[in-house]
């Protein structure tokens, strides 16, 4: 693994910071920061930590990691917990599923703001056929089944401005609908920024992480059903791994 450059490793271990103000910092650190589509390749090797470019999946993760560090040699082992089963780096075992997958793998520290749900979707994926299209066919005795269904709580889009100024703290935004063989078709962060909360995620659209007013984005996508939001729970808080030192 390369190593970390000063301009990420000089900033860990923020003292006396909430897990919110760490994903503040780190996900306004990286605005402008180039989108590229699959920047982990097949998720093995230096590739899979990298923090000059992102898609919107790995720029969530990455705030996340750097937000549960405090020395760079954290860093990768937060990132593989959040993205493999197992933290076993593997393009097999990635969390490639948000709702079927990521979520429930991350639960120790992603909680579902159901509370503010008034919509359910429910969709089957089918596993085998999204690893072929990938062009990595699942290996021979890899526990899967063709189709699972996956259930999910959302805020339906015209309900979503008004619970969005409900939420006091930071939080991971999902989107829900907007793609046929998925029911996640984006991902990004809320933040609070003077009071006012603002969405950070790495944009296609604008081909770069951008910082935008989250109401104005959600009326900009037509094809959107809602979205989801998910609770950070502040893991230097909880356990002694996270302790802060100072």
């Amino acid at each position: 693994m390369r190593d970390i450059p000063s301009e990420i490793s000089e900033r860990l271990g923020v003292c006396g910071s909430s897990v919110c103000e760490r994903v503040g910092f780190w996900s306004s650190f990286f605005i402008g920061r180039p989108y590229l589509v699959s920047p982990l390749g097949d998720g093995d090797g230096d590739t899979r930590l990298r923090f000059d470019s992102f898609d919107c999946m790995t720029f969530v993760e990455t705030v996340l990691a750097l937000s549960f560090s405090q020395k760079p040699n954290e860093i990768i082992e937060n990132l593989d917990r959040i993205r493999y089963r197992g933290g076993k780096p593997d393009f097999h075992l990635r969390n490639h599923f948000v709702s079927a997958d990521w979520i429930p793998a991350n639960i120790d520290f992603l909680s579902p703001m159901n509370e503010f749900a008034d919509s359910v979707i429910s969709k089957e994926i089918d596993r085998i056929a999204f690893f072929e299209r990938s062009g990595k066919p699942i290996p021979k005795n890899y526990p899967v089944d063709k189709n699972e269904k996956i259930e999910l709580k959302y805020i339906s889009k015209i309900k979503a401005k008004e619970v969005t100024g409900r939420i006091s703290d930071c939080a991971i935004v999902l989107f829900v609908g907007g793609v046929e063989w998925t029911i996640i078709s984006h991902i990004g962060i809320l933040s609070k920024h003077f009071g006012k909360g603002v969405f950070r995620h790495a944009s296609s659209r604008n081909g770069f992480v951008v910082e935008e007013v989250l109401d104005e984005y959600i009326g900009s996508r037509p094809n959107l059903d809602g979205v989801a939001f998910l609770k950070i729970k502040d893991l230097r808080a909880e356990t002694n791994q996270f302790e802060n030192p100072c």
